[in-house]
């Protein structure tokens, strides 16, 4: 039986706050702006903003992309039920 050893190459960012592990620094940014406001500096809450404005770009991105793709599939559909049926 062999030890299973934790992988090293992952890096844990920990809230400076509450100790919550977050995957990426965008991450912990988002967590510490929208739970430690009233803590975090001025430094912090600049990259809050920053990184939100990110998020909500993709995310509105993601948005458009996932509507066209209904719609498309929706007169695919459309126009193989008239030629079909």
């Amino acid at each position: 039986m062999t030890d299973q050893q934790p992988d090293d190459t992952a890096t844990v960012h920990r809230c400076p706050y509450c100790g919550r592990p977050e995957q990426t620094t965008q991450l912990l940014a988002l967590h510490i702006g929208e739970e430690h406001w009233e803590q975090a500096t001025e430094r912090e809450r600049d990259r809050y903003r920053t990184e939100y404005e990110a998020e909500s770009d993709a995310l509105w991105r993601f948005r458009l992309i996932a509507v066209g793709v209904l719609v498309v599939i929706y007169f695919g559909f459309l126009f193989t039920y008239s030629i079909v049926g």
